[in-house]
């Protein structure tokens, strides 16, 4: 889904989350935080491109998109909204986290 460019770091603060890479070191006031955001991709199996995108890991009752996470990654996406920070991500060495207590509630503030 296109979207009007957002930076990381108004994601973060626009979702209550915080920021890290790979290795769990807080990226704040770090020039990755000005990353621009210009798509949200919800669906790994249907997305227009990866550049400047943000995957969103969201879990229901018959799936969890923390599943699809290293997929998304191998694709090209190196940016992502995550509730929790599982140790395959650890070997994702350029990739970028917004971990919050819930990403469809997350995703639905930042909407707001």
């Amino acid at each position: 889904m296109q979207i009007a460019s957002f930076t990381l770091s108004s994601i973060v603060e626009a979702t209550h989350g915080r920021c890290f890479h790979a290795g769990g070191r807080i990226m704040a006031g770090a020039p990755a935080m000005d990353m621009r955001i210009d798509q949200i991709i919800t669906d790994s199996r249907s997305f227009e491109t990866v550049r400047s995108a943000l995957f969103v890991a969201l879990r229901s009752r018959k799936n969890d998109g923390h599943r699809y996470v290293r997929k998304m990654y191998v694709e090209g996406v190196r940016y992502f909204l995550i509730s929790c920070f599982l140790p395959e991500f650890e070997t994702m060495p350029d990739a970028f986290f917004i971990e919050v207590e819930d990403t469809m509630i997350a995703l639905q503030e930042w909407a707001a």
